[in-house]
């Protein structure tokens, strides 16, 4: 579980890397944001439906490995100065409009921000598994 997760977060911001800085932002949103969240709930939920008794700790190891993921690409990102090149060809400035990207790919708030993205989603998805019955994929009843 844990080695196709990182494979897939290296093919993931491998390809990120590959498409900067000629992508819009939402194409970097999704590659950065939402993709790692998408395949880290696929996994999280066949850890579930697996029941292996690690599902505990792959509920705080997927997010830290995606974080890492981020943390690493971000910063090889940055220092090769994509990342500004990105910035500057998706500013926007129209009379009194002015959307500028945020500098810092790679700054702590960044990185926590991402982690708690991850973690969040995935004790969604185990609180909402949680509450099925094994037999008949109903809700428990509790009173």
């Amino acid at each position: 579980m844990i080695i196709t997760a990182f494979i897939f977060n290296i093919i993931t911001y491998l390809a990120l890397y590959m498409l900067m800085p000629n992508i819009n932002i939402i194409t970097f949103f999704l590659n950065c944001y939402i993709l790692p969240g998408i395949y880290n709930g696929i996994l999280y939920l066949y850890c579930l439906t697996k029941k292996e008794k690690y599902e505990n700790l792959n509920l705080v190891l997927l997010p830290i490995l995606s974080t890492v993921t981020y943390a690493v690409s971000s910063l090889f990102i940055v220092r090769t100065g994509k990342f500004e090149a990105f910035m500057k060809s998706n500013m926007v400035n129209t009379g009194n409009i002015h959307i500028k990207i945020n500098d810092n790919l790679f700054s702590f708030s960044q990185i926590i921000y991402i982690f708690l993205l991850y973690f969040a989603l995935l004790y969604i998805i185990k609180k909402i598994r949680g509450g099925k019955n094994a037999k008949g994929g109903k809700y428990k009843e509790e009173i």
